[in-house]
This record gives structure tokens, sequence and C-alpha cells, in this order.
């Protein structure tokens, strides 16, 4: 009896210091690491939060842009569900998005409608994690390595088509222009215009213009800046910048202006995106009168930029 009552105390003995198994990590669609590390998902279209694990955020870089064109940028995160996360570009937010699976990497979309140096900043519940750079280069034929160029006068003029995939805001349009002498007109003009697209050819919307004197000019060729006096509003769309030249005398002789361009096979066909006028003179009313837009006699593109600055 004795060595029976001695034998149950050890059997209580033992199975009392054993305790419950240990509890093994759980997989609901995903590997999850440690016990307390578990995949949340969705339950009835509500999004559960992660509440064992810290968030973790990896972004990605900018790739340069031109105005009016949009760049990509992607965040990658870990632990985040129901995380709010906000891109702003310049200052303003281009979209908020909701994290609802772990992990998740999410895909911004963003429109390039100011030109430089713009900084991307990035917002988790409304505090800002993280800034970048993105660099937005203007619209335009920048090439300035030849010693080409064509009159403009005021019997001649010319323009470039350029395109926009977003909504921007034009204020400056800059030509790589000179003059060959003295100036012998004061009064001679350049004017450059924002104008709508008819039909593949410049139209008769005047959307944006600037005028210069020609004593801003010089014979050695440079960026010549056309501050428009009124921002041009463009919508998604195809649009021409006009060079021009006039005169406040009615003189028939004014002073010409030289716009330089690239041409990389002159023999080549003239393309669709590059136009000049040839205006005639009303002996009547002692002006000159618009005629058709024509391609030119060969390829070529003009340097030119458009700026939103």
């Amino acid at each position: 009896m004795k060595r029976v009552f001695i034998f149950g105390i050890m059997v209580m003995l033992l199975f009392g210091c054993l305790g419950t198994p240990e509890t093994k990590p759980t997989t609901t669609g995903n590997t999850t690491i440690g016990t307390n590390l578990t995949q949340n998902t969705s339950t009835a279209g509500k999004v559960t939060t992660d509440t064992n694990c810290n968030p973790e955020y990896t972004y990605g870089t900018m790739t340069a842009a031109t105005l009016g064109d949009s760049g990509t940028f992607t965040i990658s995160t870990k632990c985040a569900v129901g995380k709010q996360i906000s891109v702003a570009v310049d200052g303003t937010v281009s979209a908020t998005k909701t994290v609802s699976s772990n992990p998740e990497t999410l895909t911004y979309s963003l429109a390039a409608k100011k030109d430089g140096t713009i900084v991307v900043t990035v917002g988790v519940d409304g505090t800002q994690t993280h800034a970048t750079n993105w660099t937005i280069s203007e619209i335009g034929f920048k090439k300035t390595s030849t010693m080409d160029n064509d009159a403009l006068s005021l019997k001649r003029w010319a323009g470039m088509q350029f395109s926009t995939s977003n909504a921007i805001t034009v204020k400056t349009v800059k030509a790589y222009m000179k003059i060959l002498g003295k100036v012998t007109h004061p009064d001679t003009d350049v004017i450059a215009e924002i104008r709508n697209d008819q039909n593949g050819k410049p139209g008769s919307t005047v959307l944006g213009s600037s005028t210069l004197a020609i004593g801003n000019f010089t014979v050695n060729e440079r960026w010549i800046s056309f501050p428009l006096a009124t921002a041009a509003t463009l919508s998604p769309g195809k649009y021409w910048v006009i060079m021009k030249v006039t005169t406040d005398g009615g003189d028939l002789i004014v002073d010409d202006v030289y716009w330089q361009y690239v041409s990389d096979d002159k023999t080549k066909v003239p393309n669709d995106h590059v136009m000049e006028m040839t205006l005639t003179r009303n002996s009547q009313t002692q002006t000159w009168e618009e005629t058709t837009w024509q391609k030119l006699t060969y390829d070529r593109d003009y340097s030119y930029t458009i700026s939103a600055n």
C-alpha cells in the first residue's frame, strides 16, 4: 500500500512538470516567420491590420522624364496592412492607396506637370516617411551641335509640333537663334506662339504668345527666352510652337532672324512635325497675308524647348 501511494505521487509530479505542448507557427497562404508573425487576410471585404510585426517599406527610384509625360513610383510593403500611403509631387498629393495584403507592392503613376528637379514625398497615415528627387526635362529638341539655320522673316514662318500626355501649363518658350549683323530695322519683332493642331498642321488658335524686340538678339547663336504674356493651359494632345517675324512700321524689309536646325540627312524626305509658311504681300492693303502650312524641302528639326517655368 505504501509503495502504491508513493508511485501515485511520482506520476502526478511527472505530468505536472511537462505542461502543455509548444504551439507551432501557422501558415495562411504564405509562410510566417516566428510564432507572432502571421499573415493577415481580408474577411468579408474588411481589411485587417498587422498588429504582430513592425511595418517595413522599400522605395523605388524615379526615372527621369519629360514635361507632360508620366513616371512610375513603387513602394514595397511588409506588415503594413491597413496603412494609407500617399505620394505627393511638388507638395501636391497625386494618389493615396491602402495596403490590403502582406507583402504588397504599390505602384503609383505620377504626372510630370513641371520641369526641373521636383521633390516626390511619401506619407504613411499622414506622416512623411520618405523623399526623393525627380528630374523632369523640358519638352523640345535641344541639340545645338550644327551651324545650320533657316531665316525667319516677314514672308516666312516656321513651326515645330510637340505633344503632351498630361495636362500642363506652359509659361516659357525658348529657341536657339541669332541675327547676321547689326540691327538696321529696330522696329522688327520676333513672336513665339503656342497654337493648336489642326489635322497635323498648325491651327489658327493662339493659346499663348510672346513678343521680343530684335534688340534682344545677337550675332552669336544662343538660347532666347520667350516668356508667354499669359500662361498656356494645355490638355493632353498635339500642339505647335510657331516662330515668326513682324514689324510695327509696316516696312517691306526687316531684320531676319535665324533659327538653328539639325538634319541627320539632307537628302531624306521631310518629316510631318516641322512646317513652314510662305506669306504673300497684298499690294492693295500693304500687308502680309497668310497662306498654307507646308512641309520643308528636307528633314530637319529646329532647336527649341517648352517649359512650365
